[in-house]
């Protein structure tokens, strides 16, 4: 009778294994499976699983599989990952200098001068970074020379009327005079109200940090030291500015939500929060995280990335972004961005061959 019930129980967790397995057949979710419950991972299923643990832990069903059917196809992976973090390492030491500067529109920033006036320039710069350089190079350009390299004052006071017609004309590709204008608009109002962009940036981490306090204190308050540092995370930034922007009347330059991978946003984050580089400022490097940057989605890297197996699409999308980042941060886990340097260099290497 125990041996009937015993194969019964066997056949049913067979056709639970061919299910879950189907469910989880991408080698990604397969191994965040396995990383996402350390008790489950690969060492600790070497012994066979008992068939009543069958019933109740499809994941182990799913990690035992994957332990048995891939696990020459994980060696080999492993090796890959291995020999690619090797090479983005040395990649971004290559790239990550002073010499990157003079064909990235980071350089905008660099040419002038005060803190405030560099995070209004470089936002600005990253909101128009898109296409080709040799193009929107000079658009950016030519704001610097309107505002006579105060970009900051030339917004908040409104200069800016002045220089762009409230019309339907071209300003560049995509935007119009009148797209341009909204932009600068809704960003003159970031800036009156909250003194600056850095100034946004707090206002945005300290509700976030409020929020979170609050539920701690319904749960019971999980850890005084956390609360006390508040929250440092990039992400919050990123959907603040989605949203300031989308709810001031200004369309399509800065993304409505982050569904999208934010490319540009992403990238000003990056340029404001990394220090101890050539290439980034570190103006908000005690306010922001740098662990919690989103990797700009830039054509070289998403398609350097993808030739490299560090993604399994070339789809850029948030999800992807974060993912891509969360790679980068197996082979620099205190600065995931530097690996932007190495996929976006290597990018403009190749397609300059």
């Amino acid at each position: 009778m125990k041996n009937v019930k015993n194969k019964i129980v066997w056949e049913h967790n067979t056709i639970l294994l061919k299910i879950v397995y189907k469910k989880f057949v991408n080698p990604e979710k397969r191994q965040y499976l396995c990383n996402r419950y350390p008790e489950n991972n690969l060492f600790a299923l070497r012994r066979l699983i008992p068939i009543e643990d069958l019933k109740r832990s499809p994941v182990k069903v799913v990690a035992f599989f994957y332990l048995q059917k891939f696990s020459k196809f994980h060696k080999k992976r492993c090796d890959m990952d291995n020999n690619t973090a090797t090479l983005i390492r040395q990649l971004a030491a290559r790239y990550e200098t002073v010499e990157f500067l003079a064909a990235d529109p980071s350089s905008f920033m660099h040419q002038v001068t005060g803190d405030t006036n560099r995070e209004t320039t470089a936002f600005v710069a990253s909101a128009l970074s898109y296409g080709a350089r040799k193009q929107f190079f000079p658009k950016i350009q030519r704001i610097i020379d309107w505002a006579g390299g105060d970009v900051d004052l030339w917004v908040r006071s409104g200069r800016f009327v002045d220089d762009i017609p409230d019309d339907d004309g071209c300003y560049y590709r995509l935007y119009t005079n009148r797209t341009m204008r909204a932009f600068l608009v809704a960003l003159q109002r970031l800036l009156v109200d909250y003194g600056s962009l850095r100034g946004f940036a707090e206002a945005v981490l300290a509700a976030e940090s409020m929020k979170q306090g609050a539920k701690s204190m319904e749960r019971e308050v999980e850890s005084m030291e956390q609360e006390a540092d508040g929250c440092r995370d990039a992400f919050v930034v990123i959907g603040g500015l989605c949203r300031f922007f989308a709810d001031n009347g200004s369309v399509g330059v800065v993304p409505k939500n982050t569904t999208s991978a934010c490319k540009r946003v992403c990238m000003f984050l990056r340029w404001m929060v990394r220090d101890a580089s050539p290439v980034d400022l570190g103006l908000w490097a005690d306010i922001i995280d740098r662990r919690t940057l989103v990797m700009p989605m830039d054509t070289h890297v998403v398609s350097e990335a993808f030739r490299l197996g560090l993604l399994s699409s070339k789809g850029a999308s948030m999800t992807s972004a974060r993912r891509l980042t969360a790679r980068m941060s197996d082979i620099f886990p205190d600065d995931p961005l530097k690996g932007d340097f190495a996929l976006f260099g290597l990018g403009v290497d190749e397609q300059a061959r």
